[in-house]
């Protein structure tokens, strides 16, 4: 059943689907500018006009990603700082909060620092995959160490049983 209230050119619409303002005004401009052909049009030119309309909407997803993944890395350290100061953190969770605040790390590159320290510090051998999508990824960030992958971020997750942490 279609929705009969949606109207993707009125900020409102998705301002009510969550939006913030911006994006919601930004996303309802891109609706305007280059709203749907009817479908008697040629296939050709309704194609035309969606990739018209993706091409216009990418930079506000683009920044409604970085938005989330800004969230995501302060919800995490937020939540890691919180186990340290209850005293319910290990080693692994101060070593992350250590990557953070004395190199600088993100989410992601500050697990994959507490991973190698930790591993170093009870003698365990340790290694990421070389060919990772995060190690490409890492030599175009310039960071000082790679970001973790999917994999990476797994693997941390499942060595701490701890819950609200989001990777």
């Amino acid at each position: 059943m279609p929705d009969t209230d949606f109207n993707p050119a009125e900020a409102s619409t998705w301002l009510a689907r969550g939006r913030r303002p911006a994006h919601a005004e930004a996303l309802a401009k891109a609706w305007r500018d280059f709203p749907d052909l009817p479908p008697s049009a040629p296939v050709a030119d309704r194609q035309a006009r969606s990739r018209e309309r993706v091409i216009a909407t990418r930079p506000v997803f683009e920044e409604m990603r970085l938005e989330a993944e800004a969230e995501r890395h302060a919800t995490n350290f937020a939540f890691t700082e919180n186990e340290v100061r209850e005293g319910k953190a290990n080693e692994r969770d101060v070593a992350i909060l250590n990557g953070r605040d004395r190199h600088g790390y993100d989410w992601d590159v500050a697990n994959r620092y507490a991973d190698g320290w930790y591993a170093a510090h009870v003698g365990w051998p340790h290694h990421y995959p070389t060919g990772s999508r995060a190690m490409r990824r890492s030599r175009s960030a310039a960071r000082p160490m790679t970001r973790a992958s999917r994999m990476g971020a797994v693997t941390a997750q499942t060595c701490s049983t701890r819950q609200g942490v989001r990777t």
